[in-house]
C-alpha cells in the first residue's frame, strides 16, 4: 500500500513540476514581447541612433550577438577581429 502512495505522490510532484514550468514559460514570453515591444518605441530607436553616432568617433559599431553565456567574448572579438 505504501508503493501506492509514493508512486501518486511522485506522480503529482512531477504534474506540479510540469504545470510551474508551463507557467513560467508563459511569463519568460509575456516578458520578452514587452521587451521586444519597447525597442520599437520612438524614444529607444532615437537612443539606439544617438549612442551609434557617438561610438562611431570611436569606430565601435553596435550590433547583436548571440546571448549564449559568451556574448561578452563574441561582442570584444567581434570589435577586435570584426568577426
Amino acid at each position: 500500500m505504501g508503493k501506492k502512495k509514493d508512486k501518486q505522490r511522485m506522480i503529482e510532484e512531477a504534474r506540479m513540476q510540469r504545470k510551474n514550468d508551463k507557467e513560467m514559460k508563459i511569463k519568460l514570453r509575456k516578458k520578452m514581447a514587452k521587451g521586444y515591444a519597447f525597442k520599437l518605441t520612438h524614444v529607444y530607436l532615437q537612443y539606439y541612433a544617438d549612442f551609434d553616432k557617438e561610438l562611431a568617433t570611436y569606430k565601435i559599431k553596435l550590433r547583436d550577438v548571440k546571448g549564449d553565456g559568451n556574448c561578452l567574448f563574441r561582442a570584444f572579438a567581434d570589435q577586435v577581429d570584426g568577426t
